[in-house]
């Protein structure tokens, strides 16, 4: 069907990628090179031929070539495991597989035949262009898709020919489809939605857009994707288009709107028809080659709790039967079971799976079969098909069987809530002893918390700078600065590395006139204010700035003026008195991004023409997990399970009290300021590897000047063209030479981190923290980009570094000659809009979390009966996903346990001031358990304003003045009873 379109339509674009596209010839004449070429290495009929592949045109190839040699394709995600895809290799029994050079270590050289496509380059061009003879049987088979098995182990699902093609011959007059479409291919191959996807396109001679990795999970970025290609036809999944439709704005050019993977929520159904395309909500399990049913969306569909699934596609059969196989009436529940010439051949290799779950239809001709989906369904009065979840969701608790489904729909009535996931958490025994717990990621509303939180932090630091002794180096004073990993102070050389780093980078900016908003102990104006006309700084904390004025006067600094200010107080500082306002390790106090974006609005109107605003030392959200990754995994032992070490780093980032920032904010914030010109978003510099360097990054804002046309380089991808670092400096100083960008060079200090992250969070993690530590080894080496910066201070190029906004363990490096025009615009502008609260965490959701707590179950309470209420609450700023978009379940973290009115440990006893300390602290900081031997302020990441908060409980349950300083000498609660005990003499209350 497609090399017909080829010879119909041969100068058609049928595949873009970035930049790069095939002709429907072109795409013809490499697929047939590869078929050919796959044929002289013996590959036979339906032969599985493993595709292991990043999502590009050479995938697309690679598909159409292995169906043109009568073989059929066996999809193997790079995001896989190795485990698990020499698993699927192994049980396919896969021969021959083609990959590419920076995916070849994912498997071992043994596992088949591997064939690298630009190792093969030179064989694969000699092969003939022609078509490779007589296309293959309607029944042979087309693809085998690996989906996660009920036993543990996945389960390959095999595909016919014809098959696919009544799907696409069916759906081609119902969505009227036409060779003047526009597809994109968002999943990956080993999700049958990609079958629906490519092929859909190819077949009807319409153009795909295959969609990176990188864009497919950033919302903002695809709906940009969308509307630079002009795609009118777009699937996606409920959950994925949940995000997008919260953070972009209309699809302006889609025509058909594809929902399916998962049932459609309710709440979904208005804002999706809203978007001003068709809605089509689909259905259909992998076993009856993606779809089985469809129904264009109505207003009125919004009525039942999922969004109805429609009829059968023509020649599809649906039945709703009961156990005994008996059909439902109307409006009774019971199994999907599906019917008709969709249906897959079988599972590869598994005649007892597949006698289990495709049964004799016992409606139709004598041979024919049902399939058992294992989904609830009944049949509304109007002879559509309502979805009612899988039955596996059905759950029984205290006897009682309950619809999961029910109570997701109630839940998502209530005006604060979002999204929500309710689960069946197992009790310690059995099945009777299960409570439910429901994942609930609320909507952004702004708080009236803002002052709370703001005095909260004043009085940290008020109480951290008025108990410190005097430091021996007043422009030096780096009390506070502790580390997440022990709670220990980082190491006075490191602390030096950054300031000078972060000093520097401002110098850079050629500031006289300088606004230090949150100056601190004054480690930057020491070093800032000597080369400055003026400078102003401010801080909330009047100790602090008493002690400034003392060092500032002693050293003759008289252009320095220090002003007792909130960060968001601009009141009489006077328009364009500035050229440069600087905001360093202070952003992080904020009690939102709002509140952050208030006060760069307000700076803007302090800064003279051409002014800069310098905002440092700011934490990465795509970074969060990554940094308590690492911190937790630095703790653990071997043996430890990584499900546990897991749920330690989400309840880490759940209880994240600091502002962190996503970089892309700064990139949009371009276009929805007056006056804002360019963003320059850069890595940290150093030569020490530690939280600051690694995790944080630094801004400028530059004003008044236009962003320049992208500028005339030469543009290199580390990946695509497999750099290494000496590559990069043999291009460079190659004459003539030309300005080059190289996008996406891995950073040498995140790499392990990351993949460590990745592993821990992904949906086939290894077991244990020594699993994962050997998992580690093979690592990717990367490089530091202080190693570029330093060679471009001994070369006669200029390099600018900044941090890759797709890709968070990268940076895009800019190589140009010394003293020319600077061709780096900085990060692009991002031009469609996305809500501001989707750019950062939510530092006052720990503040309103009782109070929505309460509501939620004021909420159950009015419409639920008790076996059905929830008893826990988990708020999660957005569900994990699985490589195909649906929600992941098993990555959900673990629901707080009950609190108990006594805290211990093992039955030991404990004292009256222990148990009294350990209540303080699980209270106040909102954990589930506290005994001996627990150290929280490690737990905390060296959080102040939860220390400041237990500590102002513990004063008061002991009526002594506690200096805070004294919580870091506390580490567990036996060290903190032994002093109560020894200076009190009454027993606590």
């Amino acid at each position: 069907m497609v090399q017909e379109q080829a010879a119909i339509r041969p100068d058609a674009t049928a595949v873009w990628c970035g930049e790069d596209s095939l002709t429907y010839h072109e795409l013809n004449r490499r697929a047939n090179r590869i078929a050919h070429f796959l044929k002289r290495l013996g590959v036979g009929p339906a032969a599985p031929v493993g595709v292991l592949l990043d999502r590009g045109i050479d995938l697309i190839v690679s598909l159409l070539g292995i169906l043109k040699a009568d073989a059929a394709y066996l999809p193997l995600d790079p995001t896989y495991p190795t485990e698990r895809l020499c698993l699927m290799v192994e049980d396919a029994g896969a021969r021959v597989i083609i990959t590419q050079g920076s995916l070849r270590n994912l498997l071992p050289a043994d596992v088949a035949r591997i064939v690298s496509l630009a190792g093969e380059a030179a064989r694969i061009a000699r092969e003939p262009e022609t078509d490779p003879g007589q296309p293959a049987s309607p029944d042979q088979l087309a693809y085998v898709i690996y989906t996660s098995g009920s036993t543990g182990k996945p389960k390959g699902i095999a595909v016919s020919h014809r098959s696919v093609q009544h799907l696409l011959s069916v759906t081609r007059p119902l969505l009227r489809l036409s060779n003047s479409d526009t597809w994109t291919v968002v999943h990956s191959t080993s999700f049958d939605f990609s079958v629906w996807e490519i092929w859909g396109a190819l077949v009807n001679g319409a153009a795909l857009v295959v969609v990176p990795l990188s864009i497919a999970q950033s919302p903002l970025r695809l709906a940009e994707l969308l509307r630079k290609r002009k795609v009118t036809i777009f699937s996606q999944t409920p959950a994925a288009l949940r995000q997008m439709v919260r953070e972009t704005t209309t699809f302006s050019t889609v025509r058909i709107v594809i929902c399916g993977g998962e049932g459609l929520p309710q709440d979904m159904v208005a804002p999706l028809i809203a978007s001003g395309a068709e809605v089509w909500n689909f259905y259909g399990p992998t076993e009856a080659t993606v779809w089985a049913s469809c129904k264009q969306l109505e207003a009125n569909d919004a009525s039942y709790p999922f969004a109805p699934i429609g009829r059968p596609i023509p020649g599809n059969t649906l039945w709703v039967l009961d156990a005994e196989l008996r059909q439902a009436k109307p409006g009774e529940a019971g199994e999907l079971h599906i019917g008709g010439p969709n249906l897959a051949v079988a599972y590869y290799g598994r005649p007892e799976w597949t006698a289990e779950q495709f049964i004799p239809n016992p409606f139709g001709e004598p041979g024919s079969r049902l399939y058992r989906s294992g989904d609830s369904a009944r049949m509304l009065p109007n002879g559509d098909l309502e979805f009612l979840g899988r039955l596996d969701h059905q759950v029984k608790i205290r006897g009682f069987r309950i619809e999961l489904g029910e109570i997701e729909a109630c839940l998502r009535r209530h005006p604060v809530v979002d999204e929500v996931v309710v689960v069946a958490s197992p009790g310690p025994s059995d099945q009777a002893e299960r409570s439910l717990s429901a994942y609930v990621t609320p909507q952004f509303m702004a708080s009236s918390a803002t002052p709370d939180l703001i005095r909260q932090w004043q009085t940290v630091h008020e109480e951290t700078y008025r108990r410190t002794e005097k430091v021996s180096e007043p422009t030096f004073n780096i009390i506070g600065w502790n580390s997440s990993y022990d709670g220990l102070p980082i190491p006075s050389d490191q602390m030096r590395e950054w300031v000078e780093c972060t000093a520097q980078r401002i110098v850079a900016l050629h500031p006289k006139r300088v606004l230090e908003i949150g100056c601190g102990t004054g480690m930057l104006l020491f070093r800032l204010a000597p080369q400055c006309e003026e400078y102003v700084g401010t801080d909330f904390s009047p100790t602090v700035l008493d002690t400034l004025r003392n060092e500032v006067s002693a050293r003759g600094l008289t252009q320095v003026e220090l002003q007792r200010r909130e960060a968001a107080d601009f009141e009489n500082l006077g328009a364009g008195r500035f050229d440069t306002i600087v905001l360093n390790s202070v952003v992080q106090y904020f009690p939102s991004i709002e509140y952050l974006m208030e006060i760069i609005a307000k700076a803007l109107n302090c800064l003279a023409v051409g002014g800069k605003i310098f905002l440092g030392d700011l934490r990465s959200l795509p970074l969060l997990s990554a940094l308590y990754s690492s911190v937790e995994f630095k703790r653990a032992a071997d043996p430890m399970p990584a499900s546990e070490l897991r749920d330690l780093v989400l309840a880490r980032v759940d209880r994240e009290e600091e502002l962190v920032m996503d970089p892309e904010f700064f990139t949009a914030l371009c276009g929805r300021l007056p006056r804002l010109g360019r963003a320059w978003v850069q890595p940290k510099r150093g030569r020490y590897h530690n939280e600051l360097s690694l995790f944080r990054f630094d801004v400028v804002l530059t004003t008044d000047e236009s962003v320049p046309a992208a500028p005339a380089m030469d543009r290199l991808d580390w990946d695509e063209q497999q750099l290494t670092l000496d590559e990069i400096k043999r291009r460079v100083q190659e004459e003539p030479f030309r300005d080059t960008e190289v996008k996406n060079v891995p950073n040498a200090r995140l790499q392990s981190i990351v993949m460590l992250n990745g592993l821990l969070m992904g949906p086939e993690c290894p077991d244990t923290a020594g699993d994962l530590r050997a998992a580690l080894l093979s690592a990717k080496a990367g490089v530091d980009p202080e190693d570029l910066w330093q060679w471009g201070a001994r070369s006669p190029y200029d390099v600018s570094i900044q941090c890759s906004v797709a890709r968070p363990d990268c940076f895009d490096v800019v190589f140009q000659r010394r003293g020319s025009t600077l061709a780096s615009a900085g990060n692009s502008e991002v031009a469609a809009t996305r809500p501001v609260a989707t750019y950062a965490n939510r530092p006052l959701r720990r503040l309103n979390r009782r109070e929505l707590t309460k509501s939620l179950r004021s909420h159950v309470e009015e419409f639920l009966p008790g076996y059905m209420r929830p008893s826990a609450y988990v708020f999660l700023d957005r569900f994990p996903l699985t490589p195909n978009g649906k929600v992941d379940r098993g990555r959900l973290p673990a629901p707080e346990a009950p609190r108990a009115d006594v805290f211990t440990r093992n039955d030991q006893p404990q004292t009256a001031a222990e148990k009294v300390i350990a209540k303080i602290w699980g209270e106040t900081l909102g954990l589930d358990y506290v005994g001996r031997g627990d150290n929280f302020f490690a737990d905390l990441g060296g959080h102040s304003l939860s220390a400041m908060r237990v500590v102002s409980r513990m004063r008061e349950e002991f009526q002594i003045d506690l200096p805070l300083r004294s919580f870091f000498d506390f580490p567990t609660v036996e060290s903190a009873a032994k002093f109560f005990e020894d200076i009190t003499t009454a027993e606590p209350a």
